[in-house]
């Protein structure tokens, strides 16, 4: 998986074996990587994303969609799999609504409309692999 860091794009690979558990303590999981178990906390305040885990602090920031062309681009903040793309060309949406879930490091993010507007192009399906910044739909 790809991820943009401020110093430029990171590849990041995520073990196959490797599950993120909940725990009974809000934002915290058990990341479990070949029968070893770490504790993780996982915040998200707007556009941050925040994972503590063994005494480090690691933001990730989804990417902000300007308000200042008419047409509204949707891109994937990282490398992933989509799973459902509730929407069609043409549909009317409003802002907050859900027009992508992307699955990435087994966890899924809900992409939003930014906008009230309408669906001008869908570009992914269901099971599409998708990679960093790629347009994925567009509002008008």
């Amino acid at each position: 998986m790809k991820i943009l860091t401020p110093t430029g794009v990171m590849e990041v690979t995520i073990p196959p074996n490797a599950k993120l558990v909940p725990s009974e303590k809000p934002h915290r999981y058990i990341l479990e990587i070949n029968a070893k178990r770490q504790e993780i906390v996982i915040a998200r305040s707007g556009l941050d994303i925040w994972i503590a885990s063994g005494g480090r602090t690691f933001r990730f920031s989804l990417p902000d969609v300007s308000e200042t062309s008419a047409v509204k681009e949707i891109r994937a903040p990282m490398t992933g799999t989509i799973v459902t793309v509730p929407v069609r060309a043409g549909e009317k949406v409003q802002k907050g609504d859900t027009l992508v879930i992307l699955e990435a490091m087994k966890m899924e993010y809900r992409m939003e409309a930014p906008i009230d507007g309408e669906i001008h192009d869908v570009y992914v399906k269901e099971g599409d692999l998708v990679d960093l910044g790629q347009v994925l739909i567009r509002l008008v």
